[in-house]
């Protein structure tokens, strides 16, 4: 059984995790991160204000990633760099999940994500 202090830390570190994330997405300088950000902001998302909820593997040259914009909105990529070098790849998926939250297997995730995104007034 978790205790809530449990669950406390393993939030504690999540967030931690989306924040290191967060930080190579901003100013990572490898051309995996460069291209990452060209992109998102081919999709109108400005990088250094976006936090990285997730990010892995989905095969050998394929990751999958899930952004949350300032103004909240949820989206997950896919980045498909199959037959061309890691800094050429493209968005092979790009799907907004901002209504989808509870039916997605990252939702621990995105709440935390969600956590970091300052509010801003109405």
């Amino acid at each position: 059984m978790c205790s809530k202090r449990d669950f406390e830390r393993e939030r504690a570190e999540k967030k931690a995790e989306i924040e290191r994330l967060s930080a190579d997405l901003r100013t990572g300088e490898d051309a995996f991160w460069v291209r990452i950000r060209d992109l998102l902001r081919a999709c109108g998302l400005e990088p250094d204000q976006t936090v990285l909820a997730q990010l892995h593997t989905e095969d050998t040259n394929r990751w999958l990633g899930i952004v949350v914009a300032p103004n909240r909105r949820v989206f997950e990529f896919e980045y498909d760099h199959l037959h061309t070098p890691i800094g050429e790849g493209q968005f092979s998926e790009w799907v907004e999940l901002t209504d989808l939250l509870s039916s997605s297997a990252f939702a621990g995730a995105i709440e935390c994500a969600l956590e970091l995104v300052p509010r801003r007034p109405s």
